[in-house]
């Protein structure tokens, strides 16, 4: 995952790094399979971190390979696919320091808390959602499309109030909207975290 890491930052792609990296994440790839056919197919993949596992390195070589064929593939889609790479990658680094007490810890609490959220995440969006349509309607300029809007929307979130150029109606719905998100989501979501922490 570092030699990947370096070859990824480097504007200046390095064949040697590029090489490297799909050297040692096929000696990984064949480890998971060896795992793989041991614990069989079922078991093995009722296990996240086995997913993590074969998913960063399948990624980090489709993500070495397509950096030699850069010139005729998006680079778009290429820096897209070395992304989601070293996120799986770095999950996996991660889930290495389970090895140590204290990080150990830390790390069940977080994946608890991140698995607690999906109801809170849900309800979010929701509102989200609802007040980008709400303020999208409300917008007599029809100067904000539906991504800039959702973006001001979620820039709400962490108390980044921008109310500049918003119509009177707009702006009691912002106070309706800042509100909801201040006082009932930000508590509640303390709560989620409190009692997934008191849980662990």
């Amino acid at each position: 995952m570092v030699i990947f890491s370096v070859y990824a930052a480097q504007k200046e792609k390095n064949t040697a790094l590029q090489g490297l990296s799909i050297f040692f994440d096929c000696f990984v790839l064949i480890y998971e399979l060896i795992q793989m056919k041991l614990y069989g197919f079922r078991e093995y993949w009722s296990n996240v971190a086995n997913i993590v596992d074969f998913s960063s390195s399948i990624l980090i070589i489709v993500a070495s390979i397509f950096g030699w064929a850069l010139d005729s593939l998006d680079p778009l889609a290429v820096n897209w696919v070395v992304s989601v790479a070293i996120i799986f990658g770095y999950t996996k680094l991660l889930s290495y320091a389970k090895v140590f007490d204290n990080t150990r810890r830390f790390i069940r609490i977080t994946g608890e808390i991140i698995w607690d959220m999906r109801s809170f995440i849900m309800m979010l969006l929701f509102i989200f959602f609802s007040f980008t349509i709400i303020f999208i309607c409300l917008d007599e300029a029809e100067e904000f499309t539906f991504g800039s809007m959702f973006l001001l929307s979620y820039n709400y979130l962490f108390a980044n109030y921008e109310s500049e150029g918003l119509t009177t109606s707009q702006y009691i719905f912002f106070v309706i909207f800042t509100l909801l998100l201040a006082v009932v989501l930000i508590n509640m979501l303390i709560a989620i975290m409190g009692d997934s922490y008191s849980r662990v």
